[in-house]
């Protein structure tokens, strides 16, 4: 019994042991069969190339009647290969297609073109989707290709399509405007486009920018208004004018080069001197104040009683008795205003002004004392060569040693052309000399003369000569 027990007990262990080694080695042969394994994927495996906007899905939505792929369909950035095969006439299949857009722009399905298409009779069909199709910014679109039969040959039942798509920028381009000039104008000018801007979405309008700063606007400057085409500048001054394209989908250009414009529609103005008597000596000014608008101007003043001779003071005029002057306020835009003044031009003469004083021979003058000549024996005064309106003039020699002997004359004259005026109603005490001329045309030639001889052997001092117009002569 107890030598059963023993060779029962060395069974076990036996068995035990050989359990241990089939477990080990069939452990020993999983690990290194497991070491020598290769891992292998099936399939084929892509690099997207990263974009801001690109294809990125492409899978079978549709089959009729027995349609399937002959080959998976691709998809790259910008393409897609389908390979369809139709068996039957009315199979038809239908492929989606998805772009994402991850920016934060728009962009404009422009070109979708054929790069393969190698089976006519197989017709397919872009459905939701054509050339100028909107992607918004960070949104995915889908569109679907069907392909079906367009003709009753049936022999080639497959087709392979490779399609490449364009998706542009809404790119958006300024107009060319004309219509200004640096030069002032009186008339409103009217901006406009000379070459029309453009946008891959199509232009919907123009925006405008109407400003006095000759600084170019920014891209957030906000528009004056909108137009399609024109704009007229109805506001006095210099004015700079931009426009910019805005695009069908609200994106906007830079602003346009500059128009400038000069407008000035207002009327010059100005205020003459009064008509009245003035002394021909006066040197107040014919225009006493004048107003023009942006564009500044210029008064032009003119003697018409003397071939328009040019007129700024009273002075200026040298002419006696009613004369009329006319000025023309003109602005830098052409604008103008005429006013005309009648003025009466006579006064004091003497040595300071218009009167001359010198021998027979003209070779001395008098001596001078201030205003004052001194008329020797043998000298002669003279003057002073102004012009003579029509009328009857009242002449006034003021000073002492007038002689009522004929060895002192007294006459008044005009050289060219030769005229001799008739004294009237001459009288002469020692302090003073009156007389009248009655002037019946004009004396527009070389001017007029008041011409005192002294014959005498005594002096005789000359302070003045005064000259007034008055409303009749003496007969005599």
């Amino acid at each position: 019994m107890k030598k059963f027990s023993s060779i029962l007990y060395s069974k076990k262990v036996f068995l035990f042991s050989l359990i241990l080694v089939v477990f080990s080695i069939a452990f020993l042969s999983y690990g290194y069969a497991a070491l020598n394994t290769s891992f292998s994927i099936s399939g084929d495996a892509y690099v997207r190339v990263d974009a801001d906007i690109r294809i990125t899905g492409l899978s079978r939505v549709e089959s009729v009647s027995g349609a399937y792929e002959t080959y998976n369909g691709k998809y790259s950035k910008d393409s897609t290969s389908m390979f369809v095969t139709l068996p039957n006439s009315d199979s038809t299949l239908t492929y989606e297609i998805s772009v994402t857009n991850k920016s934060s722009s728009y962009y404009i399905l422009t070109e979708i073109v054929p790069l393969s298409y190698t089976n006519s009779n197989i017709a397919y069909e872009i459905i939701d989707a054509n050339v100028d199709s909107v992607i918004n910014p960070n949104s995915t679109v889908k569109f679907k290709v069907k392909f079906y039969y367009s003709s009753v040959d049936f022999s080639n039942k497959t087709n392979t399509l490779v399609l490449n798509y364009k998706f542009s920028l809404d790119n958006v381009v300024a107009p060319t405007i004309t219509g200004g000039s640096s030069d002032w104008v009186s008339t409103s000018p009217t901006i406009k486009i000379s070459k029309a801007g453009s946008a891959v979405s199509g232009v919907d309008h123009y925006e405008y920018y109407m400003t006095t700063d000759a600084t170019k606007p920014s891209a957030s400057t906000v528009a004056t208004g909108t137009t399609t085409d024109n704009v007229m500048v109805t506001v006095d001054g210099t004015n700079y004018i931009y426009y910019r394209t805005v695009s069908r989908l609200n994106n906007k250009s830079s602003w346009s080069a500059a128009q400038t414009v000069n407008l000035d529609t207002q009327i010059p103005s100005f205020t003459m001197l009064a008509t009245g008597t003035y002394e021909l000596s006066s040197s107040s000014t014919v225009v006493t104040d004048s107003n023009f608008g942006p564009s500044g101007g210029s008064v032009k003043c003119v003697n018409t009683s003397n071939s328009n001779a040019n007129v700024s003071k009273i002075s200026s005029i040298k002419m006696i008795g009613t004369i009329s002057v006319k000025c023309t306020a003109t602005s830098n835009a052409g604008k103008s205003t005429t006013k005309t003044v009648n003025y009466t031009l006579g006064g004091t003469l003497s040595a300071s002004y218009g009167l001359k004083c010198q021998d027979v021979n003209n070779s001395v003058n008098c001596p001078k004392s201030g205003s004052t000549w001194t008329v020797s024996p043998g000298y002669v005064q003279f003057g002073p060569y102004f012009k003579c309106q029509k009328g009857c003039y009242k002449i006034t020699y003021s000073g002492s040693g007038f002689d009522s002997n004929t060895c002192q004359t007294y006459s008044v004259y005009q050289t060219s052309p030769a005229t001799d005026y008739k004294l009237l109603s001459l009288k002469v005490t020692s302090t003073a000399v009156t007389y009248y001329i009655n002037v019946t045309t004009a004396a527009v030639g070389n001017g007029i003369e008041f011409v005192f001889r002294n014959g005498c052997t005594s002096t005789t001092t000359l302070n003045s000569v005064k000259i007034e117009k008055v409303s009749s002569c003496p007969s005599s």
